[in-house]
């Protein structure tokens, strides 16, 4: 492995030389091309689970939202190539004041993935809508004024808003992980504990990336890479997520009441044939929980 990786960087170095590329925009190149394919085959997996042989049961709504967040980074990404390419990064120009704001709204896009995934598809769109409007008319806005005093303004609202988001949600997932214990013996594919293990260092980099002014491709690359990589462990999470999301409506009371009526049923002299019934017809053994 270490001779490889050492042959393929004289490579890199050696085409460097000969055709007087930039070391930089390699690496930007090598960072958008995995950036691409990361996205085509995590959207086909997320489409199509059964082609990988994965039994995903995931809901659909939840794997197609993640579809259309991959179709958005992909766009954010052929945007700034072209940028780079006609070497037109100048904030004086409409079009990129609108690329720049473009670029936060992905970012807030990937925080509201969670949105999908906890909010049990309630009022999901809703709280989308909410989050993503002023975006769209600060995208208006600064595609129509040449005024400089709105171009920080993106940079704040997505940093509030990614915040915003994810303390919510990480609120959320501690009041149902509390339920759970309380309700469930076997909590394991229910836990979302996986999602603020993944965001909360997404955010932190996030946060450094928009306020700290890291203009160096280099920089640029690194934050893409590790983009990539969250990407690829979050394709890998959802595909293997419960079939139920996040819900808590769930009543201890319900449950109870369940309980005791499944107890009735079975201190009735039938209870052979119920407990038949349960266990050949609605196969309970297979819920761990």
């Amino acid at each position: 492995k270490s001779y490889l990786c050492i042959s393929r960087r004289n490579l890199i170095c050696f085409m460097a030389l000969i055709y007087d590329f930039n070391m930089e925009h390699i690496i930007l190149a090598f960072v958008a091309g995995m950036s691409f394919i990361t996205a085509i085959i995590g959207g086909w997996m997320l489409l199509y689970p059964d082609y990988f042989y994965i039994k995903s049961k995931a809901p659909a709504y939840v794997r197609y939202t993640c579809v259309g967040l991959l179709g958005l980074y992909m766009l954010d990404m052929l945007f700034w190539i072209l940028v780079a390419y006609f070497n037109v990064v100048d904030l004086q120009l409409p079009w990129c004041r609108m690329v720049c704001g473009f670029d936060h709204l992905t970012v807030v896009c990937g925080f509201l993935v969670g949105e999908a995934i906890l909010c049990h598809g309630h009022s999901y769109w809703k709280r989308a809508l909410a989050c993503l409007l002023p975006f769209v008319v600060l995208i208006i806005i600064l595609g129509v004024t040449t005024s400089e005093k709105w171009l920080p303004v993106p940079t704040i609202l997505c940093v509030v808003m990614c915040a915003v988001l994810f303390i919510s949600q990480s609120v959320r997932i501690y009041r149902y992980d509390k339920q759970l214990t309380s309700l469930y013996s076997e909590i394991e594919s229910h836990n979302y504990a996986w999602y603020i293990h993944i965001m909360g260092p997404l955010l932190i980099l996030t946060v450094c990336w928009l306020l700290v002014p890291l203009f160096h491709t280099l920089a640029f690359a690194m934050y893409d890479t590790v983009v990539v990589s969250v990407i690829i462990t979050f394709i890998h999470r959802v595909l293997h997520m419960s079939e139920e999301t996040i819900d808590l409506t769930v009543d201890p009371q319900s449950v109870a009441a369940k309980v005791a009526k499944t107890e009735q049923e079975l201190a009735k002299p039938t209870w052979a044939k119920t407990l038949l019934n349960l266990m050949e017809k609605k196969k309970i053994y297979r819920q761990s929980d």
